[in-house]
């Protein structure tokens, strides 16, 4: 497996260095300054040799005695093994609680006022390139990876035959890992879907998986080492357990969009979530997400790459990020506004009424699907009126049904609005009909989907290695 000695060392030739460059502005080390000759392109590895971190503290308190560094703290900004980052002292308990940083410099925490100033020059520097940030997890969203002792023996072949027959390099999409003891597949279209997306944003990775995983699946994301300049966050960085947080990107949030298959770990950040739909490529992932049919390695199908969802991610992508920047004061601009505006556009028009659907028990408006739909722009109505256009149905053979019948309304299931809200457009009823006679409707528990995607995380080691 990949050391977790240190965290990763990515260059980033396009301006990925430049947080990177923030921090070094407060390490005040010769690691640090030696680093910024070689164009940062080991930061992430600073002080990672006890030796030489020890060096750095004596060259640091040295220039502190002499006057060379002016002294002004407490309080602390930030602390590298126990040693403020500013005045060189050693700290044994921080004044407050840290952020810690460990994917950036090993070691490194900082306060809540220092992420804040950080975060505010950053976004200063990325607005002056037109540019803004994107989150991206990796496990169905991105790849998908299965254990090698979850893949079924009468599956194998299947896999060992694709692994021979796709291309090399750039090409290979499937990659066979015995020192991962795990199969990894490549969503298709990944390769131009990172270039394109690169050119717009600064590129995070956010994974439940574990920090070796992590390390192992940014190589095969990104062999060149140009795309993620080290921001590469695990599970171990997290500073809640099984939730995933914005505290640790040095980003506003006003300017960070999200890509991830599962809305439920990110119970603070819903509004910068570009929600994708799951990539089910080995059999274990339908097994572990409930799905009845067959999975993309057992039909021999796959994702087509120009029209896929990475394809429609990158669409929404670009269009936020136009619509942001044609703003007459961009810096001022909300991302989670322009993403909001564009989700409404999906289904505007649209005056739908449910039947079978929600429980006569529930408030309706607190249900999933009709606040799905309103996020898409629709206009839900709790009885049938002359205004309504859909009905949203789990039966045929339902009074709203008959009526829709009867005045030439749309008939859907709620696929229609699934799909409509994956795509970003309004879905073509003819291909969601609704084809249960009675009621059958079942919608995914938020809780267990979410623990379901926390336990596939690490190609299925995500809550097996979870208890610490």
């Amino acid at each position: 497996m990949a050391s977790s000695a240190g965290s990763p060392s990515y260059s980033d030739s396009s301006g990925g260095s430049d947080l990177m460059a923030l921090l070094d502005q407060e390490l005040e080390t010769e690691n640090v300054e030696a680093a910024e000759q070689d164009n940062a392109s080991s930061a992430a590895e600073i002080c990672q040799d006890p030796d030489t971190c020890v060096d750095g503290r004596q060259n640091k308190r040295r220039r502190l005695e002499s006057g060379m560094v002016q002294q002004q703290c407490p309080p602390h900004p930030g602390l590298m093994h126990g040693m403020c980052i500013r005045c060189g002292a050693e700290v044994s308990e921080p004044e407050q609680p840290g952020i810690p940083l460990r994917y950036l410099h090993l070691g490194l925490q900082i306060s809540s006022q220092e992420a804040e100033r950080i975060r505010s020059q950053h976004l200063q520097l990325l607005l002056s390139k037109q540019k803004l940030l994107l989150v991206l997890d990796l496990d169905h969203t991105l790849l998908v990876s299965t254990r090698m002792a979850d893949l079924p023996e009468d599956i194998l072949p299947k896999a060992e035959q694709l692994l021979g027959e796709q291309g090399t390099g750039e090409q290979q999409q499937l990659f066979k890992l015995p020192h991962m003891l795990m199969w990894t597949k490549l969503r298709p279209g990944i390769r131009e879907f990172l270039v394109e997306a690169h050119k717009l944003f600064e590129l995070h990775i956010y994974t439940h998986g574990d920090q070796d995983y992590a390390a192992e699946m940014a190589k095969l994301l990104d062999p060149k080492k140009m795309l993620f300049g080290g921001r590469v966050i695990s599970a171990r960085d997290s500073t809640q357990k099984h939730v995933k947080n914005l505290d640790v990107v040095l980003g506003a949030d006003t300017s960070i969009l999200i890509l991830d298959d599962t809305e439920g770990v990110w119970p603070q950040h819903a509004a910068n979530l570009i929600q994708v739909d799951r990539y089910i490529f080995f059999p274990a992932c339908t097994t572990r997400f409930g799905r009845s049919h067959k999975c993309l390695l057992e039909t021999g199908q796959d994702e087509d790459a120009d029209k896929g969802m990475l394809s429609t991610s990158l669409r929404v992508l670009k269009q936020v990020h136009t619509s942001l920047f044609q703003a007459d004061q961009p810096h001022k601009e909300d991302v989670r506004q322009h993403l909001q505006q564009l989700r409404r556009q999906v289904l505007l028009g649209v005056h739908l009424v449910f039947s079978h659907v929600i429980p006569l028990e529930q408030e309706m408006t607190q249900h999933p699907l009709w606040r799905l739909a309103t996020q898409l722009g629709a206009v839900c109505h709790a009885k049938i009126s002359d205004d309504v256009t859909h009905v949203v149905s789990s039966a045929q053979d339902t009074d709203k049904m008959h009526w829709a019948k009867r005045h030439n309304r749309h008939r859907v299931s709620v696929n229609w609005l699934f799909v409509s809200g994956f795509q970003w457009t309004r879905a073509k009823e003819a291909k969601y009909p609704v084809e249960n006679r009675k009621a059958a409707v079942m919608l995914p528990n938020t809780i267990d989907d979410t623990a379901a995607a926390l336990a596939g995380a690490g190609g299925g080691r995500g809550l097996m290695e979870d208890s610490d």
